[in-house]
């Protein structure tokens, strides 16, 4: 099952940044984008517009909820797809003009060498793009790791040559692994738990 979970967050600050989340699972493809655009940025812009700039190529996306804090204001974008096809529709492949993601025994993501997405959008500054897993790694080019993502830190000097590049086995990753069996633990003790109070319930209206 492979399974790409995307998540793209914009701080615009005098220009703006981006933080790109990618998770790989088994067989499914999911993208998720948190586009955040500072109120103190967007006083004198027109919002609907500022977010229809974004927008443009992403008409596959989910658009959902608009998230308002003191002082910024968020859009989500989620895309599901699997393997076959994400390259079709993604953020990458519109900053990079070539994506690969391979998906057979191992999971190879690739791209080509220039970042492209600041001729797109003027006011990004910086882009944080963070890779993880439920299998290992077994090598990869990022900048650093943090916990268990892998972050490439890509900015207006370095966008010419900052490729993507990382390979999963087919190997659980152990900490990843844990916090998926966690998750189930703990779902089956919710279920459970639902079932006994209903009985607890049922038997106390007697």
């Amino acid at each position: 099952m492979k399974k790409l979970y995307l998540i793209i967050l914009l701080l615009l600050i005098t220009g703006c940044t981006a933080n790109i989340e990618i998770e790989f699972s088994r067989d499914e493809v999911k993208e998720t984008l948190l586009i955040t655009g500072t109120k103190e940025y967007l006083k004198d812009k027109d919002l609907t517009s500022e977010f229809a700039n974004f927008e443009k190529g992403f008409e596959n996306y989910s658009k959902n909820l608009i998230y308002t804090s003191n002082s910024a204001i968020s859009k989500e974008y989620t895309y599901t797809n699997d393997y076959d096809n994400y390259e079709l529709m993604t953020f990458l492949t519109k900053c990079y003009d070539n994506v690969s993601v391979v998906r057979r025994q191992e999971i190879v993501v690739s791209t080509t060498e220039e970042f492209k997405c600041f001729d797109m959008y003027p006011d990004l500054e910086e882009v944080k793009i963070r890779i993880k897993s439920m299998y290992k790694a077994k090598n990869n080019n990022s900048d650093k790791r943090e916990g268990k993502y892998y972050v490439w830190v890509i900015n207006k000097d370095n966008y010419m040559d900052k490729p993507i590049n990382i390979t999963f086995s087919n190997e659980y990753d152990k900490a990843s692994a844990s916090s998926y069996t966690i998750y189930i633990i703990l779902g089956i003790a919710v279920v459970i738990l639902f079932i006994v109070l209903k009985k607890i319930r049922k038997a106390n209206s007697i």
